[in-house]
This record gives structure tokens, C-alpha cells and sequence, in this order.
């Protein structure tokens, strides 16, 4: 890392993902009922807490210049009145140990990366040097726009808006990865977006 920093005068990141974290979870709570219907799993936030400190001792330890916030979430219209409880508080919990996090180390960027529209508290992206919209699953350019449209809740700073795609395969016969349906190049299109936007 010492040598990127200095020769191609990068910052890195570490990613802390809220979705991840999440997946990880459930599968992992999945498989035991599987083994052991009787098994009682400990409680997601407990968790939560485990592997965001454990995030960070990470950061710290390997000196990363910052965090990206990964955080897609869901729409909340649809959620029972339980389920809307635990999403909240699930949501509170994550974004609350970043910004303590971030007091405390003022001089490390931070971005986010996800859906900013589904965050219960989005106070945290005031400080955000970038919002990235996710957009690998765009078939093409207008895509990008609506995701920026999406974006644009209460609370969200717009102008630091930009969107990731993936690039191109270096399997030969993978034609699809990095390219829109109609053959053209993702990240080509996403650059003339930007542009254009």
C-alpha cells in the first residue's frame, strides 16, 4: 500500500458492507437450522457490532486511507410493522458505529457506495467524498440517469453523485461482463455519461 500511495499517489480503502455482513448472516443462520432445527441463532445486531469492530482493528492495523459504506438496503413500503423496526434499528445500529468511527478519525475519506434512498439516517453522507450508485445491472446509459433519479431523496447530497460499472472480462469467450445488451462497452458509455450529464 505504502508503494501505491507513493508512486501512483492512490488512497485505499477498506469496504465495510452492510449487505454483506447481512448475507453472511442468514446463510450462516440457514445452514445451522438446517443441522439443528432447534438452534438458536444470536441476534443479528450482536453480530453486527462483532464484525464492524472487527472491520476496524483491520483499518487501523494495515493503515487504509478510508472506508466505502456499502449499503443497498430495501424499500421499506412493504415491510411489516416488525419488519420496518428491525430494518431501522439494524440500519441505525450500522450507520451510527460508522460515524463514531469517523469522529474519531476525521482525516480518513470516506465514501458510500449503494442505494442512499434506503438509509434510515443519511446525516452520514454530508461527509462522503462520493456517493456511488451501483449500476452493474444498467442494459444501457438511461439507466444511469433513473439511478441518479432514485438517489435523490431527502437528506442526500446530489452533487457527488457517480456510478460503477464493471468492466470487461479478461475470459475471451465471457461476452457479456462489461457490456451493455446491445455490445456496447459499460464503462465507455458510463464515462460519456458522465460527460454528458
Amino acid at each position: 500500500m505504502g508503494s501505491i500511495r507513493k508512486n501512483k499517489g492512490t488512497k485505499i480503502i477498506a469496504t465495510i458492507d452492510f449487505d454483506a455482513i447481512k448475507l453472511e448472516y442468514d446463510l450462516m443462520v440457514a445452514d445451522k437450522i438446517k443441522e439443528d432445527p432447534t438452534y438458536i441463532p444470536a441476534a443479528f445486531l450482536d453480530v453486527l457490532k462483532d464484525k464492524v469492530r472487527d472491520l476496524y482493528i483491520d483499518i487501523d492495523k494495515y493503515g487504509y486511507d478510508g472506508i466505502s459504506i456499502g449499503y443497498k438496503g430495501k424499500g421499506t413500503l412493504h415491510l411489516t410493522q416488525q419488519e420496518l423496526e428491525e430494518y431501522n434499528n439494524n440500519g441505525k445500529l450500522f450507520i451510527g458505529m460508522i460515524k463514531d468511527w469517523h469522529e474519531r478519525r476525521k482525516d480518513k475519506l470516506i465514501v458510500f457506495e449503494g442505494k442512499p434512498q434506503n438509509l434510515v439516517d443519511t446525516s452520514i453522507l454530508s461527509d462522503c467524498k462520493l456517493i456511488i450508485l451501483p449500476s452493474e445491472d444498467a442494459t444501457n446509459s438511461y439507466l444511469f440517469t433513473y439511478n441518479v433519479e432514485m438517489a435523490k431523496a431527502e437528506g442526500v447530497p446530489t452533487d457527488r453523485f457517480a456510478v460503477s460499472v464493471t468492466t470487461p472480462s479478461l475470459d475471451e469467450t465471457d461476452t457479456k461482463t462489461g457490456y451493455f445488451s446491445n455490445k456496447t462497452r459499460a464503462l465507455t458509455s458510463a464515462a460519456q455519461w458522465s460527460v454528458a450529464a
